[in-house]
């Protein structure tokens, strides 16, 4: 298998599916928070094309 610095083709265009957190009128700032830790992605796995978020849920808390 040949290594490329290049991401292949099909992950290139994922750069469009990032998601956004668009918060409801009224909502809980913290849980706008929470929301956006969440849903934050670092960018795409070159070799797979499966998403890398910023952090795993396990270590977001929810407590206070």
């Amino acid at each position: 298998m040949t290594q490329s610095s290049e991401p292949s083709p099909l992950v290139a265009g994922l750069s469009r599916l990032i998601p956004t957190v668009v918060p409801v009128a009224g909502a809980d700032p913290e849980l706008v928070a929470l929301g956006e830790r969440y849903w934050a992605l670092a960018g795409f796995s070159p070799e797979l094309g499966t998403p890398v978020w910023c952090e795993k849920a396990n270590d977001i808390s929810v407590a206070g």
